[in-house]
């Protein structure tokens, strides 16, 4: 008499086990900050606009890349903002009047570039463009 082969239902068997393994990290990831906020340009809110976080390698700071986007003056990252520590900020501003060629519409100021120093927990921070420096 010849056994029954029984690994294909063995291996069924252990994917629920493998997947409860590996979904028990503890962890999201690194400690990321909840920033909400305004962002104006010449006074008035800005009808489109991206707020890019990269860590600053140059100071130490390692990690995921943050991207918020900013709608009629307005952003939040709802808890999935950026890492906590020093990052290089890339602001691109648009008008909001899309056309076939630029969707978000035309750009209001060149790209704007600052580090700053992420901090935990939810806070505000408001953008108020043009500034006097940009560097």
């Amino acid at each position: 008499m010849r056994s029954v082969c029984v690994r294909p239902l063995c291996g069924l068997l252990m994917v629920p086990v493998l997947l409860a393994t590996l979904g028990c990290g503890g962890s999201d990831g690194p400690e990321r900050a909840d920033i909400f906020g305004t962002m104006t340009y010449e006074g008035k809110p800005v009808a489109y606009a991206q707020l890019q976080f990269t860590p600053d390698a140059d100071q130490g700071h390692s990690g995921p890349q943050t991207l918020l986007y900013v709608r009629d003056g307005q952003f939040d990252s709802n808890g999935k903002g950026p890492t906590i520590g020093p990052h290089v900020l890339k602001v691109y501003a648009y008008d909001g009047v899309s056309t076939e060629l630029e969707p978000e519409g035309k750009m209001l100021m060149p790209e704007y570039v600052e580090t700053v120093d992420v901090k935990g927990g939810r806070y505000e921070v408001d953008y108020t463009f043009p500034r006097e420096s940009n560097g």
